[in-house]
């Protein structure tokens, strides 16, 4: 149900508030025409039909209601107009949803009423139920937080809103110190969706040296094979990022490829590739379909060894693959697609302007707080080298200053000065 058709219904039932009972019949449709004609008397021009009562309250065929009949109704019950009702309906929404969320929170266990609650809470305002999680993590209420997770049908479906709610627990876990977080591994431990939604669905990068490698690190959580190699790449990511060598890669067989996530096996395929001046193995492996998920880890590890060549291929061959959403919102793995690209553009083409225009399609409000800064510190590697080709020596320094400064923030040792300013060198 839309937001409108959620409105209309309130208003209806409203209606029925007043007269004491639910609008069934002939006579109480009398009744709310009686009760509107009293209440709108000094408003002169303000009158409505029987017909169109009976059409509002479903006794004759009907259309949605026109305008006029939804603010003459929103009117008879003490409103402006229907658009004024409709705000009065979104803040009383909020608070019930507020109530609802300390209510939940004063419990320990989920019950069947609780379950329900929460999947209207996460229908109605996505955002809130976000916050609820978020609430309950940074209150350390994880016994709660443990049977909240353990019922799936509360959490979202949609992939948008499985990454938003990703999302704030990433911004609540960063919140926790260190032993909080030792008392919450052992929940991820048993319970493998929370796990998803901590540490696989979101892969914070703000926290590679804080929470997030906490619990990457822990021998307290049993792992599969793909769960294993996960944790493995992330550690040997951090080590890369700090400006530290990594540790050898385990060997997957290539019958194993096909099962494992496109961007875990993007993720092995850019670490082999790190040390590895042949890069055919990358696009001996492509999973059809998925292109734009295989295909971000290694990116990013194409732009920092300065692989351009093999980045120039992928933007030949699967530009139109890795630029296209169809209905998804992949923002974080476009930004690295297009920055990669407006470096093809300085390096094979000289052409600043078309980098710019690249690099203008980012949208940062729409990347993750996961990825937003790190995501930044690479886009500054195109943004430095333009601003040099044009003899823009204050942006140039600017760019430093910011670049010096997301990389200290986030320990990424890997983005020196000089990596930056000689990067076509």
């Amino acid at each position: 149900m839309n937001t409108k058709n959620r409105h209309i219904k309130s208003l209806k039932f409203r209606y029925s508030k007043i007269i004491g009972h639910s609008i069934s019949n002939h006579n109480d449709v009398l009744l709310v025409k009686s009760m509107l004609e009293e209440n709108l008397s000094k408003n002169i021009g303000e009158n409505i039909s029987l017909s169109s009562l009976r059409r509002f309250f479903g006794f004759i065929p009907s259309t949605n209601p026109n305008r006029k009949t939804l603010d003459i109704l929103s009117k008879g019950i003490g409103y402006v107009n229907f658009l004024n009702f409709c705000k009065s309906e979104e803040i009383n929404t909020k608070w019930k949803l507020l109530e609802l969320i300390i209510q939940i929170e004063t419990e320990k266990k989920i019950t069947q009423e609780n379950i329900l609650a929460l999947i209207n809470l996460r229908n109605e305002n996505v955002l809130l139920f976000s916050y609820f999680i978020f609430e309950i993590i940074v209150k350390e209420k994880f016994e709660l937080l443990n049977n909240l997770f353990k019922n799936q049908e509360i959490l979202p479906k949609e992939r948008y809103n499985i990454g938003s709610v990703a999302d704030i627990i990433t911004l609540a876990m960063r919140q926790l110190s260190k032993k909080s977080v030792g008392k919450l591994i052992p929940y991820l431990n048993s319970n493998y969706l929370l796990r998803n939604y901590m540490i696989y669905y979101s892969v914070d990068h703000n926290s590679f040296y804080g929470w997030y490698m906490l619990i990457i690190k822990s021998n307290k959580i049993n792992k599969n094979f793909d769960d294993s190699l996960f944790h493995e790449l992330i550690i040997n990511t951090s080590l890369f990022l700090g400006g530290k060598k990594i540790n050898k890669l385990r060997k997957v067989s290539k019958h194993r490829f096909t099962k494992i996530h496109p961007i875990l096996l993007g993720r092995y395929m850019g670490h082999k590739s790190i040390d590895s001046r042949d890069n055919h193995m990358i696009f001996d492996n492509v999973p059809k379909g998925s292109e734009i998920l295989y295909f971000y880890e290694i990116t990013t590890i194409l732009i920092l060894t300065k692989k351009f060549s093999s980045i120039n291929k992928i933007e030949n061959l699967y530009y139109e693959e890795l630029l296209s959403r169809n209905g998804d919102t992949f923002d974080d793995k476009i930004s690295i697609y297009l920055i990669a690209f407006s470096i093809n553009n300085l390096k094979n083409n000289n052409n600043p302007k078309l980098a710019i225009k690249n690099l203008e399609l980012i949208n940062f409000e729409l990347i993750v707080n996961s990825y937003k800064d790190y995501i930044r510190l690479l886009s500054f590697i195109p943004y430095y080298q333009i601003a040099i080709l044009n003899n823009d020596n204050e942006k140039a320094l600017n760019i430093i200053e910011e670049y010096r400064f997301l990389k200290t923030k986030l320990k990424f040792h890997f983005f020196s000065i000089k990596f930056l300013k000689t990067y076509f060198d």
